[in-house]
Parts: structure tokens; sequence; C-alpha cells
């Protein structure tokens, strides 16, 4: 549900969301990476923290990357700033 929720709000498809997710954590909640990366999508603590930042988090804290709908939000947030910065090249976005 937060998938299609975030997906559809930020203009990704909800398969490419689906797919990343599948790739960095294999749908567990509570993963967490040797980089310090957390949650489904894998949000480094640091990019959490810039994130948290631009979309105007209040009281933001690490723990946040696991709660699955912040996780979900906060990485689809970030794969549309990078289409920003790089446009619709797919590639560059997941690189």
């Amino acid at each position: 549900q937060y998938i299609n929720k975030y997906a559809a709000e930020y203009k990704i498809d909800p398969y490419l969301v689906a797919a990343m997710i599948k790739t960095e954590s294999n749908f567990r909640v509570k993963a967490n990476s040797h980089k310090d990366a957390r949650g489904l999508m894998q949000i480094t603590g640091d990019t959490g923290k810039w994130i948290a930042g631009e979309m105007k988090i209040e009281n933001y804290e690490e723990e946040m990357l696991y709660d699955p709908e912040m996780n979900i939000k906060m990485g689809c947030w970030y794969i549309n700033n990078l289409r920003g910065e790089f446009g619709d090249n797919i590639h560059l976005i997941l690189a």
C-alpha cells in the first residue's frame, strides 16, 4: 500500500520501487547493511538526515528509517530528486 501511495505521489513506477526494495532489503523492514543503510530501501543515516531536512520532517531520528511508510516515502522522494538531477536516465538514477 505504501509503495503505491508514494510511487503515485512522486510519479514513479511502483514496480520500480518494489524491485528496488526486493534488491536492497528483500522486503526486510529491519534490514541493516555494513554501510549503515537501513530499512526497506536501504537509506544511509547521512542520506536520511539530508532527505529529512529537505522534506522538512520534524523530530527526525535515524530509527525512523525502519518504519516502512517513512522509508518508502523518503526513498520515493529521493528517487524523484535524482530524476530532477539526471532526467529520466534510469541507469544514472539507480547507480
